[in-house]
């Protein structure tokens, strides 16, 4: 199994949270599902090739605001407000 972590973007409480750390969860072939409110992490284990599309496609049924980022893509968007600001 291959561990994926991904940023959370736009998650506005924590039981929306557990939400979808819930459905993600009892989707087969997913496992050891943690989404973190607090840091907006959202980690787990699975054997898909490409899970992003079925995870935006999950949480997008339950908080259509909510984004699902790669983290390099996160960490760019961050540098970028950053740059911006100075």
């Amino acid at each position: 199994m291959k561990k994926y972590r991904y940023d959370v973007k736009n998650l506005d409480c924590a039981n929306c949270a557990k939400k979808i750390e819930d459905k993600i969860a009892s989707t087969q072939g997913y496992n050891n599902v943690v989404l973190n409110y607090s840091t907006l992490k959202l980690t787990f284990e699975t054997e898909e090739k490409e899970p992003l599309k079925q995870i935006k496609k999950i949480v997008s049924k339950i908080e259509p605001e909510t984004e699902i980022l790669e983290e390099q893509t996160a960490n760019q968007d961050r540098q970028g407000r950053y740059k911006k600001a100075k």
